[in-house]
């Protein structure tokens, strides 16, 4: 079984799941981001993707915010939202220092759900305009 699954999450090809299991590490990501790349590229609609964190207690350390960096600024331009997927507070910890840290552009594409039911629900709602609140 593999640490890093990716599927389409739903049948319209607008929402990518890339989940994170147990033993996962960044070798892995690494290895399968390009095929989530090509799954983007697919399509020419706006694709969002749902990182699931549901399964794992920890993310492997050393570098961490230049791993995250690499791989979710990679994703093509049509790729909008990267959806965090977690409940746990470490995971919480490093969404919000990674919002904070790119703020200027990949931050604000970052977004932290407690549920999958939060993710499609942010994925549906119109897009907002520059400047108007969350």
């Amino acid at each position: 079984m593999s640490s890093v699954v990716i599927k389409w999450d739903n049948p319209e090809h607008t929402l990518v799941r890339l989940s994170l299991l147990p033993g996962w590490n960044w070798p892995d990501l690494y290895e399968i981001n390009p095929t989530i790349i090509e799954m983007m590229s697919s399509t020419d609609q706006t694709v969002h993707l749902l990182i699931d964190t549901t399964q794992i207690s920890t993310v492997p350390m050393g570098g961490v915010i230049t791993h995250a960096r690499n791989i979710l600024g990679a994703y093509p331009p049509n790729c909008d939202m990267r959806v965090l997927l977690t409940r746990n507070m470490l995971i919480q910890r490093l969404g919000s220092i990674f919002q904070t840290t790119f703020r200027a552009d990949l931050g604000k594409r970052l977004h932290t759900v407690a549920s999958v039911e939060d993710a499609y629900r942010l994925v549906a709602a119109p897009p907002r305009k520059q400047g108007e609140l969350s």
